[in-house]
């Protein structure tokens, strides 16, 4: 795992729609008739990687979690970091707005 982005969220079917729209999230959140390990969301970042909504510990809780089998470079993980902070700060304004540059990057 890269990063992961913690946020709150009744996730409503907008909630789902707004993720699915900013983050190209493909959703499966409905039960199925067996439990099943799979991430309740997926978006594909790029060839070896990938962004998954992860439930949190307590009901209302999400998480963001960015993991990858490749080598991407620190710009491409920010750039990913901004995309996944911003998708949640949308949902939950408790997450801080991303920012654009960090330290030692440009």
């Amino acid at each position: 795992m890269l990063f992961e982005v913690s946020f709150a969220s009744a996730m409503s079917d907008s909630d789902l729609a707004r993720l699915a729209r900013v983050l190209d999230l493909s959703t499966h959140m409905h039960p199925k008739m067996r439990p099943d390990p799979t991430s309740p969301g997926v978006a594909r970042l790029d060839h070896f990687s990938g962004l998954f909504l992860e439930r949190g510990e307590t009901a209302g809780q999400w998480v963001l979690e960015v993991r990858t089998w490749g080598n991407p470079t620190p710009e491409t993980v920010h750039e990913w970091h901004l995309l996944a902070a911003g998708a949640a700060h949308q949902l939950d304004p408790a997450v801080p707005a991303p920012r654009r540059h960090l330290e030692g990057l440009p």
